[in-house]
């Protein structure tokens, strides 16, 4: 790893981005910021589990 390291690479789980964000959960967002959803509600719409739709949100709400 300290080899790696040392030619720059990076170590670990690559960091998601907003642009990684499935366009399922962005087009359902709306929905939630307006508080049509609640955060179950928006997971089992878009099929995912509730940490991954409060992971989006963190990020979309930062």
């Amino acid at each position: 790893m300290e080899n790696a390291r040392a030619k720059g690479r990076r170590i670990g789980r690559p960091q998601l981005a907003k642009e990684d964000i499935p366009a399922l959960f962005l087009r359902h967002y709306p929905a939630y910021k307006a508080g049509n959803l609640n955060v179950s509600e928006l997971a089992r719409v878009c099929d995912l589990s509730r940490t991954t739709a409060y992971k989006y949100i963190g990020l979309l709400e930062r």
